[in-house]
C-alpha cells in the first residue's frame, strides 16, 4: 500500500518538474523519475523524498558540471544536503548518482547493494585527494620533467586536465585537441596513497598532427603552473652532465688564478690555491645559476667534492700526503663558509653578486703577504666577478631545472 502510494506521488511531482531539467537528470522520464525516487526512500528513510529529489538533481548536475570530480562534488553536496543528511549519507547519496549515469545497468538485481560498491569508489576518490593535498610536496610536478610519467602533472580533475591543455601557448599551434590514451595505477608508499595517472595525446586541431604526450594526476585541488618540460628550449638538468662540465671550468679556472700569480711573482701555496678555487667557484657559480633548485645542488656537490679528492691525489702525488688530505676537509668546510660569506652579501645587495671584498679574502687563502695579495686583486676580481659569474648565468640559460 505505501510503495503504491509513493508511487503515486512520485508520478504526480513528475508533472511539475522543468522539463530541460527532466531531460537533462531523468533521460529515460517519468519511469527513470520514479526509479530514482524510490532508492531514495530506500536508502534514506524517514527522509522527505521530494526534498531529497531536488537535492540530488543539484548534485547529479553538479557531477556532471565537473566531469566526475568526485572530491569537488563532495564538498558541494555537503552544503546542498546541509540539515538533511549526514556526510556518511552524502557520499552515499554521491554513489547513487554515480551508478545512475553508468552506461549500462543490465543484470543488477539489486541497485541498492550496487550504490553502497559505488560509495566505496567515493571514499578511495576523497581519500587519495586528501592524501595528496596533506602531502603536496611529494606530488608538486618537478620542472626538468614535467608532464612526463615520472612527474605527472598535477591538476584539479578531468576538468583540470581540459583547462590546463587549453591553456597551453605553442608557437603555431592555434587549437589543440587532446585523448586519453591510458591509465597507470600507483602506490606511493611513503605516504601510503594509491592513485591512477593518465596518459593523454595532444594534436593540432588544423591538420591533426601530434604536438606531445602529456601525463596528469587529477587528484589535486587546484591545476598546477608548471608547464610540461617538453615544451621548453632548454635541456633538462642531469647532475651526470652538467656536474663534468662544472669541473673541467674549475679544473681550467686554478690554473688562470695561478697564472696571475705567478705573473706577479707572489710566493703561494699551491694545493691550498686549487682548494680555495674549487670552493669559491663552486659558490659563485650556484648563485649565478639562478634556476638551480636545492636538491640539484645537492646531487652537484657530493659529485663535486667527490671528483675533488680524486683529482688531488692525482694533481699533487708529490706533494706532502698530509696537505692533500687535509684539502678534502678544508674543501667541505670552506663551501660551507664561503657559501654563508656570498650569501650574506647576496641578499644585502638585492640579490646581486658585488665584490665587497671577496676577491681579497680568496686570494689570503692561498698567500701569505697580505700587501702582495693586493697587487692582483684587481685581475683576481675580474675572473670572479666577470668569467666566473658567467660560467653559472650560462648554465642557467642552457638547463630546464
Amino acid at each position: 500500500m505505501f510503495f503504491n502510494s509513493l508511487n503515486r506521488k512520485l508520478k504526480k511531482s513528475y508533472g511539475v518538474v522543468n522539463p530541460e531539467i527532466g531531460r537533462m537528470v531523468f533521460p529515460n522520464g517519468e519511469a527513470e523519475y520514479i526509479y530514482v525516487g524510490t532508492i531514495l526512500n530506500t536508502l534514506f528513510s524517514k527522509r522527505d523524498v521530494f526534498e531529497l529529489l531536488k537535492v540530488y538533481v543539484s548534485v547529479y548536475t553538479y557531477y556532471k558540471s565537473t566531469m566526475g570530480n568526485t572530491a569537488k562534488t563532495y564538498t558541494y553536496a555537503k552544503k546542498k544536503a546541509s540539515g538533511m543528511l549526514l556526510e556518511g549519507e552524502v557520499k552515499k547519496l554521491i554513489a547513487l548518482v554515480m551508478f545512475n549515469l553508468t552506461a549500462s545497468k543490465a543484470g543488477i538485481s539489486d541497485p541498492v547493494d550496487a550504490v553502497r560498491q559505488y560509495r566505496g569508489f567515493v571514499d578511495s576518490y576523497i581519500e587519495t585527494v586528501e592524501g595528496i593535498q596533506k602531502n603536496a610536496w611529494r606530488f608538486k610536478p618537478d620542472t626538468v620533467d614535467a608532464g612526463t610519467v615520472n612527474s605527472p602533472l598535477l591538476v584539479d580533475g578531468v576538468c583540470g586536465v581540459r583547462d590546463y591543455i587549453n591553456a597551453l601557448k605553442i608557437p603555431g599551434v592555434e587549437e589543440i585537441t587532446y585523448k586519453r590514451n591510458s591509465s597507470l595505477h600507483l602506490t606511493d608508499e611513503n605516504c601510503r596513497v594509491s592513485y591512477a595517472i593518465d596518459e593523454y595525446k595532444l594534436y593540432n586541431a588544423k591538420d591533426s598532427s601530434e604536438i606531445a604526450t602529456l601525463w596528469f594526476n587529477i587528484y589535486g585541488t587546484e591545476n598546477t603552473d608548471v608547464q610540461p618540460a617538453c615544451f621548453s628550449d632548454k635541456t633538462p638538468f642531469s647532475a651526470d652532465k652538467v656536474a663534468p662540465e662544472l669541473f673541467e671550468a674549475v679544473t681550467k679556472e686554478w690554473k688562470n688564478i695561478e697564472n696571475i700569480v705567478q705573473n706577479a711573482q707572489i710566493p703561494y701555496d699551491q694545493v691550498k690555491l686549487v682548494t680555495s678555487t674549487f670552493a669559491y667557484f663552486y659558490v659563485i657559480w650556484t648563485f649565478s645559476f639562478k634556476g638551480i633548485r636545492g636538491y640539484q645542488c645537492d646531487e652537484i656537490e657530493k659529485r663535486y667534492t667527490d671528483g675533488f679528492a680524486e683529482y688531488v691525489k692525482q694533481a699533487f702525488e708529490n706533494a706532502p700526503y698530509k696537505a692533500v688530505l687535509e684539502s678534502e676537509a678544508t674543501l667541505k668546510d670552506m663551501l660551507k663558509r664561503v657559501d654563508r660569506r656570498v650569501r650574506n652579501s647576496y641578499h644585502e645587495n638585492n640579490r646581486t653578486l658585488i665584490d665587497d671584498g671577496l676577491s681579497r679574502e680568496f686570494i689570503l687563502e692561498f698567500i701569505s703577504d697580505e700587501a702582495a695579495g693586493s697587487r692582483i686583486v684587481d685581475a683576481v676580481s675580474r675572473r670572479i666577478f666577470e668569467e666566473w659569474i658567467a660560467v653559472g648565468a650560462d648554465a642557467d640559460q642552457r638547463y630546464l631545472t
